[in-house]
Protein backbone atom coordinates (compact mmCIF):
# COMPACT_ATOMS: atom_id res chain seq x y z
CA UNK A 1 0.00 0.00 0.00
CA UNK A 2 1.33 3.42 -0.92
CA UNK A 3 -0.38 6.50 0.55
CA UNK A 4 -1.43 9.38 -1.72
CA UNK A 5 0.34 11.75 0.67
CA UNK A 6 3.39 10.91 2.79
CA UNK A 7 2.73 10.67 6.51
CA UNK A 8 5.63 13.04 7.14
CA UNK A 9 3.24 15.96 6.51
CA UNK A 10 1.89 15.25 10.01
CA UNK A 11 5.30 15.46 11.70
CA UNK A 12 4.92 17.70 14.73
CA UNK A 13 1.17 18.12 14.24
CA UNK A 14 -1.58 17.07 16.63
CA UNK A 15 -3.10 13.97 15.01
CA UNK A 16 -5.78 13.26 17.60
CA UNK A 17 -9.31 12.97 16.26
CA UNK A 18 -11.30 10.92 13.78
CA UNK A 19 -9.59 9.55 10.68
CA UNK A 20 -10.95 7.81 7.60
CA UNK A 21 -8.93 5.21 5.70
CA UNK A 22 -10.01 4.32 2.15
CA UNK A 23 -8.56 1.19 0.57
CA UNK A 24 -9.12 0.29 -3.08
CA UNK A 25 -7.92 -3.15 -4.19
CA UNK A 26 -7.95 -2.45 -7.97
CA UNK A 27 -9.50 -5.89 -8.66
CA UNK A 28 -12.09 -6.00 -11.48
CA UNK A 29 -14.35 -8.45 -9.67
CA UNK A 30 -16.99 -7.37 -7.16
CA UNK A 31 -16.61 -10.66 -5.31
CA UNK A 32 -14.42 -10.94 -2.28
CA UNK A 33 -14.32 -10.61 1.45
CA UNK A 34 -12.17 -8.67 3.80
CA UNK A 35 -11.54 -10.98 6.72
CA UNK A 36 -9.57 -8.46 8.75
CA UNK A 37 -7.11 -5.65 8.57
CA UNK A 38 -4.77 -3.71 10.79
CA UNK A 39 -2.34 -0.85 10.96
CA UNK A 40 1.11 -1.32 12.38
CA UNK A 41 3.10 1.68 13.55
CA UNK A 42 6.86 1.40 13.41
CA UNK A 43 9.68 3.72 14.48
CA UNK A 44 10.35 6.66 12.18
CA UNK A 45 13.22 6.31 9.76
CA UNK A 46 14.74 8.91 7.53
CA UNK A 47 13.00 11.85 9.20
CA UNK A 48 15.18 14.48 10.80
CA UNK A 49 14.00 15.90 14.14
CA UNK A 50 12.31 19.28 13.96
CA UNK A 51 14.63 21.93 15.35
CA UNK A 52 13.21 24.33 17.87
CA UNK A 53 10.81 21.82 19.42
CA UNK A 54 11.57 20.83 22.98
CA UNK A 55 12.67 17.26 23.60
CA UNK A 56 11.47 17.15 27.20
CA UNK A 57 9.45 19.09 29.76
CA UNK A 58 11.48 21.85 31.41
CA UNK A 59 10.52 24.50 33.95
CA UNK A 60 13.40 26.96 34.29
CA UNK A 61 14.28 29.11 37.26
CA UNK A 62 12.77 32.58 36.89
CA UNK A 63 15.10 35.44 36.02
CA UNK A 64 15.91 37.69 37.71
CA UNK A 65 15.55 36.10 41.11
CA UNK A 66 15.12 37.86 43.51
CA UNK A 67 12.99 40.27 41.45
CA UNK A 68 11.13 43.59 41.76
CA UNK A 69 8.45 43.91 40.46
CA UNK A 70 8.61 41.62 37.40
CA UNK A 71 10.41 38.47 36.30
CA UNK A 72 10.44 36.01 33.40
CA UNK A 73 9.51 32.34 33.67
CA UNK A 74 10.61 30.07 30.83
CA UNK A 75 9.29 26.58 30.13
CA UNK A 76 9.43 23.98 27.36
CA UNK A 77 6.92 21.31 26.41
CA UNK A 78 7.65 18.48 23.93
CA UNK A 79 3.98 17.74 23.11
CA UNK A 80 0.92 19.77 22.22
CA UNK A 81 -1.61 19.92 25.04
CA UNK A 82 -3.15 21.68 27.99
CA UNK A 83 -0.64 23.76 29.97
CA UNK A 84 -1.16 25.55 33.28
CA UNK A 85 1.36 27.87 34.93
CA UNK A 86 0.24 29.18 38.31
CA UNK A 87 1.85 31.32 41.05
CA UNK A 88 1.20 30.59 44.75
CA UNK A 89 2.09 32.39 47.98
CA UNK A 90 3.85 30.78 50.97
CA UNK A 91 0.53 29.47 52.31
CA UNK A 92 -0.31 27.73 49.04
CA UNK A 93 -2.94 30.26 48.01
CA UNK A 94 -3.15 30.81 44.26
CA UNK A 95 -2.26 34.43 43.51
CA UNK A 96 -2.04 34.42 39.70
CA UNK A 97 -2.63 32.07 36.76
CA UNK A 98 -0.17 33.00 34.02
CA UNK A 99 -1.04 30.30 31.46
CA UNK A 100 -4.13 28.11 31.25
CA UNK A 101 -4.84 26.68 27.82
CA UNK A 102 -3.69 24.52 24.93
CA UNK A 103 -0.16 25.13 23.72
CA UNK A 104 1.84 23.70 20.85
CA UNK A 105 5.11 21.93 21.56
CA UNK A 106 7.87 24.48 22.01
CA UNK A 107 9.62 26.87 24.37
CA UNK A 108 7.79 29.75 26.02
CA UNK A 109 8.66 32.83 28.08
CA UNK A 110 6.05 34.37 30.39
CA UNK A 111 6.31 37.70 32.23
CA UNK A 112 5.08 37.80 35.82
CA UNK A 113 4.38 41.26 37.24
CA UNK A 114 4.02 41.18 41.03
CA UNK A 115 3.62 44.92 41.58
CA UNK A 116 0.41 44.37 43.56
CA UNK A 117 1.90 41.73 45.85
CA UNK A 118 3.92 42.09 49.06
CA UNK A 119 7.56 41.06 49.36
CA UNK A 120 8.10 37.41 50.10
CA UNK A 121 8.68 33.92 48.77
CA UNK A 122 6.37 32.67 46.02
CA UNK A 123 6.11 29.37 44.17
CA UNK A 124 5.25 28.76 40.54
CA UNK A 125 3.94 25.46 39.23
CA UNK A 126 3.87 24.14 35.67
CA UNK A 127 1.43 21.34 34.84
CA UNK A 128 1.38 19.83 31.35
CA UNK A 129 0.15 16.32 30.62
CA UNK A 130 1.64 14.01 33.25
CA UNK A 131 4.39 16.55 34.02
CA UNK A 132 4.25 18.78 37.09
CA UNK A 133 7.06 20.82 38.66
CA UNK A 134 7.28 23.60 41.25
CA UNK A 135 10.00 26.23 41.68
CA UNK A 136 10.58 28.98 44.23
CA UNK A 137 11.13 32.71 43.61
CA UNK A 138 11.56 35.76 45.84
CA UNK A 139 9.96 39.17 45.47
CA UNK A 140 12.00 41.93 47.18
CA UNK A 141 10.53 45.43 47.23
Amino acid sequence: MKPDNPLSVFNGENTQGWWKLNIVDQVQSNVGYLHGWGIQASPLTGIEPITGIAEKYVLSQNYPNPFNPSTKINFSIPLNGLVKLTVYDMLGKEVKTLVNGNKSAGTYSVDFNASGLPSGVYFYKLTAGEFSEVRKMMLLK
